[in-house]
C-alpha cells in the first residue's frame, strides 16, 4: 500500500541523508572526499523538514476528517429527505383515499336528492328517476299545469291549490258550508234571538218553544250556518229571506218552505248575502 505523500516525502529525505556517502554522520571517509561538513545544521534541518512535514500530515487527517463528517451530514440529510418523501407519499395516499370517499358520499347524496325531486315533466311520472318505485314525498314541476305536485304514497296531488280551486276575493260564491268557531246558543223557548256574523259563522241551539231566528252583521258573500235541535214549539226568522224551495224556485214566505218538524230531530238553516238580497235553505 502506498504511503501519503508527506511520509513518503519524509522517508525519502532520511533515505538522502543516511546513504550520502559525503555524509561525517554515516561515513567516516566523507569529510575527506569534500563531504557534508555540517552535521548538526544537516540534523536542524532534518527536524524543521520533519515538522513541517508532520504539520502536513495533520492538515491532511483534519481535512479527511472533516470531509467524513460532511459526507456523514449529507446522508443523514438525505436519509431525512427519503423520510419526509415516504410521509409525502402517505398522505398523498390518505389525501387519495379521503377524496374517493367525498365522491361517493357526493354521489349518494344526489341519488337521494334524485329520487326526491324529480325535475320538470308534462305528466306525473309512474317512477322515479332511476325507474324505482316513487317515494312518499317526491316533487315535480308540471311542465303542463305550471305547478309543483307531491307524491302521497297512492296518487300525485298539488303542492299548492290550483288557480281554478280558489274562491275569489270578489264575486265568489262557495258552494258548501263554513264550520270553524260554533257558538252555542243553549236552549231557548219563546225568544227572539239574535245571531251575529261577527261571532261565529256557526251557531247552534236547541229550541224548546216558539223560537224566533234573527240573523244580524252579515255582509256581501258571507255565509252563516245554524244548527238546530228541535224539541218543540215553532221556528220562525225575523226580516226579509228569499228561500230556496228546490228546482229554482224561491219564496220570501218561511211558511212555504212546507218541512214538518219532528221532536229531538235535527236541522240547519243557512243563510248567505247574494247581490244585497239574504237568501236562505233550510234542511
Amino acid at each position: 500500500m502506498a504511503l501519503p505523500a508527506p511520509i513518503q516525502a519524509l522517508y525519502d529525505r532520511l533515505q538522502t541523508y543516511n546513504g550520502d556517502p559525503y555524509n561525517a554522520q554515516t561515513n567516516a571517509g566523507g569529510l575527506a572526499r569534500g563531504g557534508n561538513q555540517n552535521p548538526i545544521g544537516n540534523f536542524i534541518k532534518l527536524v524543521r523538514d520533519f515538522s513541517a512535514y508532520g504539520k502536513a500530515i495533520a492538515e491532511s487527517v483534519q481535512g479527511a476528517g472533516q470531509e467524513a463528517a460532511d459526507a456523514e451530514a449529507a446522508a443523514t440529510a438525505s436519509q431525512q429527505s427519503a423520510t419526509n418523501a415516504a410521509g409525502s407519499a402517505t398522505n398523498a395516499a390518505g389525501s387519495a383515499t379521503a377524496a374517493a370517499g367525498s365522491a361517493t358520499a357526493a354521489a349518494a347524496t344526489y341519488d337521494d336528492f334524485d329520487d326526491r325531486f324529480l325535475g320538470a315533466k308534462a305528466s306525473d311520472p309512474a317512477k322515479d328517476n332511476d325507474g324505482n318505485t316513487l317515494i312518499v314525498g317526491a316533487v315535480y314541476f308540471n311542465t303542463t299545469d305550471n305547478l309543483m305536485k307531491v307524491w302521497s304514497g297512492t296518487a300525485w296531488q298539488y303542492w299548492v291549490p290550483n288557480a281554478a280551486d280558489y274562491l275569489a276575493k270578489s264575486g265568489g260564491r262557495m258552494t258548501g258550508y263554513l264550520s270553524s268557531a260554533v257558538k252555542d246558543h243553549g236552549t231557548l223557548g219563546a225568544v227572539t234571538e239574535e245571531y251575529k256574523y261577527a261571532d261565529a259563522n256557526t251557531h247552534k241551539v236547541t229550541v224548546n218553544g216558539a223560537h224566533v231566528i234573527n240573523p244580524t252583521g252579515m255582509s256581501e258573500g258571507d255565509v252563516m250556518q245554524i244548527n238546530i235541535l228541535y224539541q218543540s214549539g215553532s221556528i220562525a226568522v225575523s226580516g226579509t229571506t228569499q228561500w230556496e224551495l228546490g228546482g229554482g224556485a224561491k219564496s220570501s214566505n218561511f211558511s212555504d218552505i212546507g218541512v214538518a218538524l219532528t221532536a229531538n230531530a235535527a236541522y240547519r238553516v243557512v243563510f248567505e248575502m247574494v247581490a244585497g238580497v239574504r237568501t236562505g235553505v233550510f234542511q
